[in-house]
């Protein structure tokens, strides 16, 4: 539901609601887990538009509430002999229940966002203040059974931006980041199949931007940003014992320093013939190891917490797309190359230094490059559009890993799509 309503010609109103149900099962070597979701909220937008002089003012003043409930079941999983995990994904269940409990969130969110406009000149103002509760209720414990976490904070944001006459926008920004944990990170408990994990504290982020965009006679295009995030509390994964190999929880790894560069330029080499390139130059590390005690002994977890100075898993340094685009009456092609360089998979301090063996636990990911092509002819036929398109992706059939997670047995790796080619003929009305 969203109903906007003009107050006048300076000010609206809009007011928004939703409602969902759903629910998903998910499977495990321990257990069984049910869970069914409720989700609800609503929410208003005061806008104001008015001018004091040359002076543009844009005034937004507006609240959220929302509500969640999931209900979860967990039943103890049972061994499958002579299982073959590659044919058979089957999962039996015994009727052992290991929790039983009910999780009711509640988010509150008062926020204000102000915009002035003078000539060439943009300055934008924001400010929220984000109130979050989660209760658990486990209905299988007599004592003691409710727990309870909150998290609140205030944020905000300063930008500005400035148009030159030589068709060159400079702007920067400064941004607070509150990160409260997930459902998920908070459900998963290593104490127990119920419960909240209760270590677990928020993430806060300060970040800055620079950066400049504009055009060189209508013909090259840019946009150059720079940005620093400095981040307390950052979280990281980790196995717990006698919990099995596909169970992961969460905890805070200290602060980190994600640092980068973003390119973007089209070149229109002739009337017919573009040039596109996007790149993208991360150094994500984390800089302090002051963490909980829990999160270094062994009795309790079988992964380490990250070091200073390791790279963030799955932050490779140097990315790069180009793309080359030439039309021809009815005619387009196409090339584009896609880039990635080396990456980091684990956050365990010892794998990182290779103190455990390296041909189980290989740290580093390999890059790769691929290289996909397009072909397309567009024509009309009786007052119909129609293309007629074939596209290759991967042309050279790279063997790649797309992604990775830093699980300690080391065996969740996503391969990438091998070589495809795709025809398509498109119509329209």
């Amino acid at each position: 539901m969203n109903i906007n309503t003009q107050l006048n010609k300076r000010q609206n109103l809009n007011i928004y609601g939703f409602y969902r149900l759903f629910n998903y099962k998910e499977t495990s070597n321990k257990y069984a887990e049910y869970a069914y979701h409720i989700n609800n909220g609503f929410g208003l937008q005061y806008n104001l538009n008015l001018y004091t002089g040359n002076i543009q003012h844009i005034l937004s003043i507006g609240a959220d509430f929302a509500a969640q409930t999931i209900k979860i079941h967990k039943f103890k999983s049972l061994p499958i002999k002579n299982r073959i995990d590659k044919l058979n994904d089957e999962n039996l269940e015994s009727d052992t229940l290991l929790a039983n409990e009910n999780i009711l969130q509640k988010s509150n969110v008062i926020y204000m966002a102000y915009t002035m406009q003078l000539n060439n000149f943009t300055l934008v103002a924001n400010c929220s203040y984000d109130k979050r509760f989660n209760g658990l209720i486990e209905k299988n414990k007599i004592e003691n059974p409710l727990t309870s976490i909150y998290f609140s904070n205030v944020s905000y944001r300063l930008g500005a931006s400035y148009y030159t006459p030589i068709r060159l926008t400079l702007y920067t920004n400064f941004s607070q980041g509150f990160m409260p944990p997930t459902t998920e990170e908070l459900a998963a408990n290593p104490f127990g199949y119920s419960g909240f994990n209760t270590n677990l504290k928020p993430a806060y982020a300060n970040s800055y931007e620079i950066g400049m965009r504009g055009n060189l006679l209508n013909r090259i295009f840019y946009d150059l940003t720079a940005f620093l995030m400095n981040t307390k509390n950052d979280f990281f994964r980790f196995k717990q014992h006698n919990r099995g190999n596909q169970e992961v929880f969460y905890g805070n790894a200290g602060n980190s320093k994600r640092l980068g560069i973003e390119l973007f330029t089209n070149i229109d080499i002739t009337k017919n013939l573009t040039v596109q390139t996007a790149y993208t130059f991360s150094d994500f590390r984390y800089t302090s190891a002051s963490i909980d005690p829990i999160y270094i002994d062994t009795t309790y977890i079988l992964t380490y917490p990250p070091a200073a100075g390791q790279y963030l898993p799955n932050s490779p340094k140097h990315r790069l797309y180009a793309e080359l685009n030439y039309e021809l009456k009815h005619w387009n092609f196409n090339i584009a190359t896609i880039y990635t360089s080396d990456w980091v998979i684990y956050t365990d301090r010892r794998i990182y230094k290779g103190d455990l063996d390296p041909k189980i636990y290989r740290n580093i990911q390999p890059g790769y490059n691929l290289y996909n092509a397009s072909i397309s002819y567009n024509f009309e036929l009786k007052k119909l559009n129609v293309q007629i398109a074939l596209a290759a992706r991967n042309i050279t059939n790279v063997k790649y890993i797309a992604f990775t997670e830093p699980d300690y047995d080391g065996n969740a790796y996503h391969p990438g799509t091998a070589r495809e080619v795709l025809a398509k003929i498109k119509i329209k009305f």
